[in-house]
């Protein structure tokens, strides 16, 4: 067992460094662990490989990378890390191990296949009995943000959220319509997208025209932004039909050709949230192509097509699918409404790292902090997020602030006992002072349910 942490202690220098000279010492080591997740980074993976071959420590006769994904990299990382992959197609002959396949390493990247077989052809004989533990010694929890929900999830209701239940680790903003070439943000553009607060936020572009992505990503880069993400989910038939959202995935090449552009023009890292396709799952096999062949910060897999909308059951293989595939960071969207939805998830597919709340925690808001072990929430809480929210709304929207408050009350029913009777005493009010008392008769006579659980 390599120790990194002991050794990161005690230099400053990278962690790949160490990487680099544990291979050249090894004689007879595994970097995984059999059944399990890997343990080391993709990135010090990349990194310590690129190193070896700096450093002349192979000298294996130049083949093309053969395997499907070993040919990218997680992300847009700078230039000297994105070019490894080039680097080991020159330096490292694949070869096969006998007798092990990929499913008995569940949770491994691409990757890490490589370096088993590059500690294959080194060693000859490999022991599958211990493993390279994180330079940080301990499993990361998987990260939980906010999906982006047009007309819900804008700036009122991500500073009440975040107040009254704990900023989850990112915010995705709703899609904002990007700004011509030469033009700078309209006011209600810079309205939605709120002030920067130091938290994590992305804003999300929904748009077939590469000059506005590239032009608005630096817009975005100069009000602070760290990346930016490209919507191919949105079913919405007259977004669709325009070509945006989800109407990109009608012409994988001419998809391919959108993806390549905005990211190598965009001043920003380009992340996309995708769905499977238009009409069938088949569909996405050629969709999932595509974007493992650009350079991706991250892909956010909503697993339905666009006719499905929101409706049935997420098709959970092609997420599996795109984890063993991609050769960037991949998130899931979907469906998770309850602590048991995201252990399920998490038993089915260990090696996800990212999921996004949507409908789950606008009937349940103390759903992030349960997921991470925390409680559930109080009528006292509900209380206080519906009083900021209110006041949120008057203050940005005046007398409209009932449509968006009826709007957050067709999923926040769902945190007390009797949903039908909340929603009844909320829908028909016309006038402030009217819902007013809708809302203390809701909070004095309807108890919470046992577990705050969305129903579609």
């Amino acid at each position: 067992l390599l120790q990194l942490r002991c050794l990161h202690l005690r230099s400053r220098r990278p962690v790949w460094v160490f990487l680099v000279e544990s291979i050249a010492k090894m004689k007879k080591n595994v970097l995984l662990t059999r059944g399990g997740t890997a343990m080391v980074t993709v990135c010090q993976v990349g990194q310590a490989l690129a190193g070896a071959i700096e450093r002349r420590m192979c000298t294996f006769r130049p083949r093309q990378l053969r395997r499907r994904g070993y040919a990218g990299m997680a992300g847009n990382e700078p230039p000297q890390h994105r070019e490894w992959p080039c680097t080991l197609a020159q330096g490292i002959e694949i070869k096969e191990l006998d007798g092990l396949q990929k499913g008995e390493m569940l949770g491994a990247s691409p990757f890490f296949y490589m370096l088993r077989d590059f500690m294959a052809v080194r060693h000859r004989r490999i022991q599958w009995s211990c493993c390279f533990c994180r330079d940080e010694m301990e499993e990361k929890p998987v990260k939980l943000s906010l999906a982006p929900m047009e007309g819900i999830t804008g700036p009122v209701f991500r500073k009440a959220h975040a107040s009254c239940f704990g900023a989850l680790d990112s915010c995705y903003l709703p899609f904002i319509a990007p700004a011509h070439p030469g033009k700078a943000f309209t006011e209600k553009t810079l309205k939605a997208l709120g002030k920067q607060d130091g938290r994590s936020v992305i804003p999300q572009l929904l748009t077939k025209d590469a000059d506005d992505f590239v032009w608005t990503a630096g817009l975005l880069a100069e009000l602070g932004y760290s990346e930016v993400n490209l919507n191919l989910g949105c079913p919405s038939g007259t977004v669709v039909a325009k070509g945006k959202g989800a109407g990109l995935l009608r012409d994988a090449e001419g998809l391919e050709r959108f993806l390549q552009d905005i990211c190598a023009r965009s001043p920003l890292p380009v992340s996309v949230k995708t769905r499977l396709g238009l009409a069938d799952v088949g569909e996405y096999g050629r969709i999932l192509a595509v974007l493992c062949r650009c350079p991706l910060k991250e892909l956010i897999v909503h697993p339905r097509v666009r006719t499905e909308l929101y409706r049935g059951t997420p098709h959970l293989s092609c997420y599996g699918e795109t984890l063993e595939k991609a050769p960037f960071p991949v998130a899931y969207s979907g469906d998770i409404f309850s602590v048991a939805d995201f252990e399920e998830l998490l038993r089915s597919y260990p090696a996800t790292t990212h999921v996004l709340l949507g409908r789950g925690i606008l009937a349940n808001p103390a759903l992030g902090r349960m997921l991470k072990g925390g409680p559930a929430t109080t009528a006292e809480e509900i209380r206080e997020f519906h009083d900021r929210l209110f006041e949120g709304y008057e203050e940005e929207m005046g007398g409209n602030a009932l449509f968006r408050m009826k709007e957050w009350w067709s999923y926040a029913r769902f945190a007390f006992a009797d949903p039908q009777k909340v929603w009844r005493l909320v829908r028909k009010v016309r006038k402030a002072d009217e819902y007013e008392k809708a809302v203390e008769r809701i909070f004095n006579g309807v108890e919470l349910a046992d577990e705050a659980v969305y129903r579609p």
